[in-house]
């Protein structure tokens, strides 16, 4: 986790000075910031030492348009594919690591399939082989709003059973965010958009209240009063021994960290078990950086290293800085990638792979910089559009005309 550079300290110190913050150290919300940042703190992007290059990764180079999440199924020598359109299909890898047949495993009725609805999230339960359950974030056709919800799947594939985890009114179709993932300590994440429009009009990101431009914990693993899930104990919007929620300040619990944009894709270093993001910007810059218990990541008062919105109320949580930004005349659809932990392509070990899904540019980042690390363009992929390891660690990408690639 990287300290705050430069401009987050200015207005750290600003609103210490002010005494917006307490004694303790945590902001209160309805705080507004107005500090002025300095000019000219955004990083060039690095000079390219390295190059990739996108291969296909099957020789029969099986199709998946416009997939959202891929993977190995545990416990099984499989692959999985999401696709916005609803569709999730498994297939079982032969010696060779060749794809064999091709199978359903479900099917989901979802809202557009474009844009920011759709299929959104999809991840496996890590027991999956002796559970059969599957995780899918999507919009349901019936309604604008986000829900996530476990299946329970027949051993042939199908769905048996839906049980609905948790839904979230959704006031527009894009920033709806979309990321699912199990991370190391076992319980669920969820990445939710700031709901959309732009600029965060309802300020969503910043309201402890709303799950709105959050990332999300959750343990699937239990049931919590009428929650169809238990809260984490250490969650940091729990109320701890003998507190209550006051009426008048309502925290979610279920809250991990806020002030994003639009997480849609995060993916845990396998190394360490940080969890790398890449969030939206609006004007200026696209952001990636790694997200903690509590950290406030700044939207929409802060763009990158720059402030966006100065009447924005300020939210709790620790300011926290990004680790690298993109101009936006090089990215306006940042796609979160994963950290290279693989012995191929050697040229990005320890570095994080991300990708602007429009131009299709390939960038990575040292995955130890602390602070501004410095982007550097490494290949290019048409239209990718999701990250994913494949069974012997590698990197997958899948692409909007539903390739799957691998790099080398």
């Amino acid at each position: 986790m990287p300290s705050i550079p430069h401009p987050l300290s200015i207005l750290l110190a600003a609103i210490l000075g002010t005494g917006l913050l307490g004694t303790a150290g945590a902001p209160r919300w309805g705080a507004s910031a107005a500090t002025e940042p300095s000019a000219g703190q955004e990083p060039a992007p690095a000079p390219a030492p390295r190059a990739v290059e996108a291969v296909a990764r099957f020789a029969r180079d099986p199709l998946f348009p416009d997939p959202v999440a891929l993977g190995v199924m545990p416990g099984r020598r499989a692959l999985y594919v999401a696709q916005r359109t609803g569709r999730v299909s498994w297939m079982e890898l032969d010696d060779e690591g060749e794809a064999e047949a091709v199978r359903a495993l479900l099917e989901i009725d979802v809202r557009a399939a474009s844009g920011g609805e759709g299929l959104l999230g999809f991840v496996p339960h890590p027991a999956y082989v002796d559970t059969l359950k599957v995780y899918v974030h999507y919009t349901p056709r019936e309604a604008r709003r986000s829900r996530v919800s476990e299946f329970l799947c027949a051993r042939g594939g199908g769905a048996v059973s839906e049980r609905v985890l948790l839904e979230v009114p959704q006031p527009w179709r894009n920033h709806n965010g979309g990321q699912l993932e199990f991370g190391p300590d076992g319980l669920l994440y969820i990445g939710l958009g700031d709901g959309g429009s732009s600029g965060d009009p309802q300020r969503h990101a910043q309201d402890p209240g709303s799950l709105l431009g959050k990332i999300l914990r959750i343990d699937i693993e239990r049931t919590q009063g009428e929650l169809a899930y238990g809260i984490p104990p250490d969650n940091p919007f729990v109320p701890g021994p003998g507190e209550e929620q006051s009426d008048a300040v309502l925290l979610r619990p279920e809250i991990f960290a806020l002030g994003f944009s639009n997480p849609r894709r995060f993916s845990f270093d396998p190394v360490g078990g940080a969890l790398w993001f890449a969030d939206s910007g609006a004007e200026r810059f696209e952001e990636l950086g790694t997200a903690g218990l509590g950290e406030n990541h700044g939207w929409p008062i802060w763009e990158g290293f720059v402030m966006h919105d100065r009447r924005a109320p300020v939210g709790p949580g620790a300011l926290t800085a990004p680790c690298a930004v993109l101009p936006r005349s090089l990215s306006t659809q940042i796609l979160g990638g994963l950290v290279v932990r693989s012995e191929q392509p050697a040229a990005l070990a320890g570095r994080y792979l991300f990708a602007d899904a429009l131009s299709g540019d390939l960038w990575s980042v040292d995955a130890e910089a602390q602070g501004r690390g410095r982007p550097e363009r490494i290949g290019r992929v048409e239209r990718p559009t999701a990250f994913g390891r494949g069974w012997d660690g590698r990197v997958l990408v899948g692409t909007l005309e539903g390739r799957i690639l691998t790099l080398e």
